[in-house]
């Protein structure tokens, strides 16, 4: 007796397709059971901003990263909820946002009111062009790939403020004017002082010839003092007959430089340089200047024969042409020191004139006083009256200082011109 087959060959082919579909359909749901696809976990960081490398026009911004995490193993027949291994793989989307206001501390704040510096997946960020000392809010927003946003605490901070600074003009300004020597000068400027606790630790001057904007790196010189207001900064190494660039600067304790305005001057000839029918005492800073006589057009002669009226004239640099005028102009004038120096021809020249009180103590102090100027009297007579109208003021060249005498009484006498 034959054993009988154990095969579907007598199944009916319904039978068998609905078997075979059934199989299938096992294998793709045991399949599908274990390589579920992962779930995506959000992990917000919700966080204070901090601040670094703070300066008077930039700062660098930092925050912590908000995270995505995502389902690396799957165990089967526990459902994907219960589930709670997970493993952080990717940051979320961030925007870093700032205003000039604190009107951007939530969300809403942020997308209302904050403009945007920078997307993406950065944890800090440094924000540029910025106004000095002023004071700026931050903010991010991070946003999953699930659509999820999340506002971080909004804080803030401020630019450092930039030292006020101004330059002080050099040409033309007789008080600096007078110490340029060609090689030489005298620059100063003011200083806001900032409030506490940020100080002044440096100031001065700086300069260069090529440079049209000096800063700190170029020629400088520190002129510290207990004053907003400085004047002494020496400005050395120049070339004759050239044209500097100088601003004045100060740099806090945030080591914080600010300048003033640029001021240019030429630094004309050493003084004593014989040019233009005399001895260079005074550069303008333009290229120009004055000289004096090379010798004295009286060494003992009265101020004028009008003794006991006065003349509007003053003591001021730059006005002794005037008061040479004035002088002379005097009705009853027959004589005077101021009509020796009208009439001086010296170097072919016929616009000399007698020199006011602070252009005759520059003479002084830049010729006399290197024995350049070949005086020969002890007071020399200057254009300016004194205060009693019956005198009029010297300068004693040995002393170094002015001096004072009745018109009556006799003084020397030096021509100066301007020139060109």
């Amino acid at each position: 007796m034959k054993k009988a087959k154990t095969s579907f060959q007598h199944v009916s082919p319904l039978f068998k397709k609905i078997i075979q579909t059934a199989c299938v359909l096992s294998l793709f749901i045991f399949t599908n059971c274990d390589t579920a696809k992962p779930t995506y976990f959000y992990i917000p960081y919700p966080s204070n901003l901090s601040y670094t490398a703070i300066g008077p026009d930039s700062i660098t911004v930092h925050w912590p990263l908000s995270t995505q995490a995502v389902d690396r193993t799957h165990t089967p027949g526990i459902p994907w909820f219960d589930y709670q291994e997970w493993e952080e793989i990717w940051p979320a989307y961030h925007t870093l946002y700032h205003s000039i206001l604190n009107n951007i501390q939530d969300l809403e704040g942020c997308e209302n009111n904050g403009s945007i510096l920078v997307k993406g997946d950065k944890a800090t960020y440094t924000v540029s062009g910025l106004l000095p000392g002023t004071r700026y809010y931050f903010n991010v927003v991070s946003m999953s790939y699930n659509d999820e946003y999340h506002a971080y605490n909004s804080s803030s901070a401020s630019t450092f403020p930039i030292p006020q600074v101004t330059t002080h003009e050099i040409k033309g300004m007789p008080d600096y004017a007078k110490s340029i020597a060609g090689t030489s000068a005298t620059g100063g400027g003011d200083v806001t002082t900032p409030d506490e606790p940020i100080t002044i630790t440096d100031r001065g001057v700086c300069w260069s010839s090529t440079n049209a904007v000096p800063t700190i790196a170029d020629s400088k010189d520190s002129d510290l003092g207990s004053y907003d207001v400085f004047s002494n900064a020496q400005i050395t190494g120049l070339t004759e007959d050239t044209t500097y660039y100088v601003r004045a600067y100060a740099t806090d304790s945030n080591s914080v430089t600010g300048y003033g305005e640029v001021v240019t001057f030429n630094s004309g000839k050493t003084f004593g340089t014989e040019l233009e029918g005399g001895y260079l005492f005074y550069n303008d800073g333009e290229g120009g200047g004055m000289v004096v006589a090379a010798t004295d057009q009286s060494s003992s002669t009265t101020w004028s024969n009008i003794t006991t009226a006065s003349v509007t004239t003053s003591r001021d640099f730059g006005t002794g042409q005037a008061n040479t005028t004035a002088i002379i102009d005097q009705s009853g004038h027959t004589a005077s020191a101021a009509q020796l120096c009208d009439v001086y021809n010296g170097g072919g020249y016929d616009d000399w004139f007698l020199p006011s009180l602070e252009e005759a103590l520059a003479i002084v102090d830049n010729l006399h006083t290197g024995s350049l100027s070949g005086f020969t009297a002890t007071y020399y007579w200057t254009s300016s009256e004194d205060y009693d109208i019956e005198c009029a003021k010297q300068v004693d060249v040995v002393q170094e200082m002015p001096s004072g005498d009745q018109k009556n009484n006799n003084g020397g006498v030096r021509a100066v011109r301007i020139f060109p």
